[in-house]
């Protein structure tokens, strides 16, 4: 008598490096680019903006062909806040309208972010909160959605470590959002 094997169904795990706009930076960094730029940050803002809208347009195309079942977001740990009020906050950014389309067709929002470590600044100890959180809800067979800063090292760690995840990358070309930088901030 033969054995059938059980198939395993793997967590799978798209992580999306983001990039904020400069309209949602206007309080912060942006102030900041605005008086290290002078005139030239008109043509920054013009070079940035028209690769950020291409930048959103393909992760929105790419999500459109996914079963997604889980939804982690950069920030998205305030104690008390509800999905919906999360979004509203930086509607109409294009990161807000996606999350908007992805739990109409289905899918959680997990808070998996930590307050307390977003405070703190400590990203090391943030990302793996998060890795730990995303590691305990997203549940066998299931694909969850990953919006992370750029700058955080999920996929390395992930990587690292032993979570039985299927990983998938998709920079919908962030690397031409960081020449843009590279261009007007050469340092």
């Amino acid at each position: 008598m033969e054995r059938k094997q059980k198939k395993i169904i793997k967590r799978a795990l798209i992580y999306i490096p983001i990039f904020h706009s400069l309209e949602e930076l206007k309080d912060g960094p942006d102030k900041i680019y605005r008086k290290q730029l002078g005139k030239e940050y008109n043509s920054f803002s013009k070079d940035f903006g028209k690769r950020y809208k291409i930048f959103w347009q393909k992760i929105n195309r790419h999500l459109e062909k996914e079963k997604i079942h889980k939804i982690y977001q950069d920030s998205y740990s305030f104690p008390y806040l509800f999905p919906g009020h999360f979004i509203e906050m930086f509607n109409p950014s294009p990161n807000s309208k996606i999350l908007t389309k992805l739990i109409k067709k289905g899918g959680h929002m997990v808070k998996a972010d930590s307050f307390f470590y977003k405070l703190t600044g400590d990203i090391d100890k943030r990302d793996n909160h998060i890795l730990n959180r995303i590691n305990h809800t997203l549940k066998q067979g299931e694909t969850g959605v990953l919006f992370m800063g750029a700058g955080h090292k999920i996929k390395e760690k992930i990587r690292s470590k032993s979570f039985n995840i299927n990983l998938k990358v998709f920079d919908a070309g962030i690397i031409s959002l960081i020449k843009v930088f590279k261009k007007y901030f050469p340092k």
